[in-house]
C-alpha cells in the first residue's frame, strides 16, 4: 500500500478513529528545530551567507 492510499484510508476513518490515528502522528512527529543540535544552528547562521552565490546558480 502507498502512502497515497493509506492517507486516503485514513480521511474515510469515522472521527473518533481519525483522531486517535491524529493522536498518533502527532506523538511520533519530531520538531525538526529539536533535531539541529546549538552548535550546528550558530555554525549556520555565522556560516551560510557566505555560499550565497552558490545558492543562486543552484537555484537557476
Amino acid at each position: 500500500m502507498t502512502a497515497s492510499e493509506v492517507i486516503e484510508q485514513i480521511k474515510t476513518l469515522p472521527p473518533e478513529e481519525r483522531a486517535e490515528v491524529e493522536c498518533y502522528i502527532q506523538s511520533h512527529r519530531s520538531d525538526s528545530t529539536e533535531a539541529v543540535s546549538p552548535e550546528v544552528k550558530e555554525f549556520t547562521q555565522r556560516n551560510l551567507h557566505k555560499y550565497d552565490n552558490l545558492f543562486r546558480k543552484l537555484a537557476q
